[in-house]
């Protein structure tokens, strides 16, 4: 490196050659360089764009280059065959032109429409019946449950409806069809009477061998739609015998099944019927209960019941 900061012209020789050898690409010196080399001496004349000659090597008769010689374009008609396509239309013997109406005669309707609308018929979702959803779905079970639920569900049979709605929410927890079981049954009780709900828990499947969602629905229609208005109706007997079963079932699920969102509403339902029954009864479900609860690891059950218990949230550590 000494060396060639001494050697200053060596340095300057460098540069100058880096610069030359630059300068093409810099003034895009291929612009100016010509396409096609070309010998002046060799240069032959153009023949007419007119004229056409045979090749040397081939034989043509006198008859041909004279045809060659004399022949012309094709006319208008020939290129209109030859390139095909429709053919323009005879406006003395086609259909009439349509003619649109005027842009201020358009303007001057949706004007007058909108003034005075036109009363839209009411559209109503019309669902599948049952013979339709087996011929569309064959033997699938879903689909023809869910299919006789709401055939039952919209006639009226509040029966056949109820249970039909329920077996489609306790077998199918995890499909679409379970949100649209749950809604309709919730409006199917809120329209029964006491005594028609009665008959609907009466004839739903006991608790064994349900689902948890089954469990859960059996115990909202036991405690929301039987225990309480039976309380407030004062008919405390028939209120606390299904008291008492929610309180089983509530247990039966409370630890089973931890970390479900529904247990906030199964420990207040449990707690709610332990205080209606009082006495010795209730004192053994909060006893049972801050027992489970001192053993439980952490999940939702024992952060909805110590919620419930102190009245206020612990933190989730």
């Amino acid at each position: 490196m000494l060396t060639l900061y001494k050697n200053d012209f060596f340095l300057r020789l460098v540069c100058i050659l880096c610069l030359l050898s630059f300068i093409p690409s810099g003034v895009q010196a291929w612009a100016f360089m010509p396409t096609r080399a070309t010998n002046p001496g060799s240069q032959q004349e153009q023949e007419p764009a007119g004229a056409t000659t045979a090749p040397a090597d081939l034989e043509v008769s006198p008859a041909a280059e004279a045809a060659l010689a004399n022949r012309t374009a094709l006319s208008e008609a020939e290129m209109k065959e030859l390139r095909g396509g429709p053919k323009q239309r005879d406006p003395s013997t086609g259909p009439a032109p349509v003619v649109l109406p005027a842009a201020k005669v358009v303007l001057a309707s949706l004007h007058a429409a909108a003034k005075n609308p036109e009363p839209e018929s009411p559209k109503v979702a019309r669902v599948l019946g049952q013979e339709e959803t087996k011929a569309i779905h064959g033997s699938q079970t879903l689909p023809v449950m869910m299919a006789s639920a709401m055939d039952a569900f919209h006639a009226g049979e509040k029966m056949e409806a109820a249970a039909s709605l329920f077996a489609v929410i306790n077998e199918y927890p995890d499909s679409s069809e379970f949100h649209v079981a749950r809604k309709c049954l919730y409006e199917l009780l809120d329209a029964a009477s006491l005594a028609e709900r009665e008959e609907i828990a009466a004839s739903l499947p006991r608790s064994e061998g349900l689902s948890f969602q089954g469990k859960f629905m059996r115990g909202i229609i036991e405690f929301q739609y039987l225990a309480l208005p039976l309380q407030q109706a004062g008919a405390v007997e028939k209120a606390n015998g299904y008291y008492r079963s929610v309180l089983a079932l509530a247990w039966s699920v409370m630890w089973a099944y931890p970390n479900m969102p529904e247990q906030y509403l199964i420990i207040g339902a449990y707690m709610t019927a332990a205080q209606a029954l009082g006495g010795a009864e209730l004192d053994s479900a909060v006893g049972n209960l801050q027992q489970q609860m001192a053993v439980s690891p952490s999940c939702y059950t024992l952060f909805a019941a110590r919620t419930i218990l102190n009245g206020s949230e612990p933190g989730w550590n």
